[in-house]
């Protein structure tokens, strides 16, 4: 990935340890002329998503970016305006 993502990913999670790791594969496995970057906001998973996710950012240092709350429905109330501040700011395309 380039440092200045075309496409911006956001992945909202909470609980999803069942599938979050199909879903990074799916989109990694995306063959693209473009950059991309995933944005995953984990919402205080308690059942394993964070450890997966960190896997694949040890995996995709470059390509991940992640936003952790210790609180639920933290990351929906306050992280939204700085995602949006983010896309806004560095003028990339936005998928949610």
């Amino acid at each position: 990935m380039q440092d200045q993502a075309m496409l911006t990913i956001i992945l909202p999670t909470f609980n999803k340890k069942d599938y979050i790791a199909q879903t990074l594969e799916s989109i990694f496995m995306q063959k693209t002329i473009y950059s991309y970057q995933v944005i995953i906001a984990d919402d205080a998973s308690s059942d394993g998503t964070l450890d997966i996710v960190r896997e694949y950012n040890l995996k995709y240092p470059n390509a991940i970016q992640i936003l952790e709350s210790n609180k639920i429905q933290v990351i929906v109330a306050l992280e939204s305006k700085m995602l949006l501040s983010y896309v806004l700011r560095n003028k990339t395309l936005c998928s949610i």
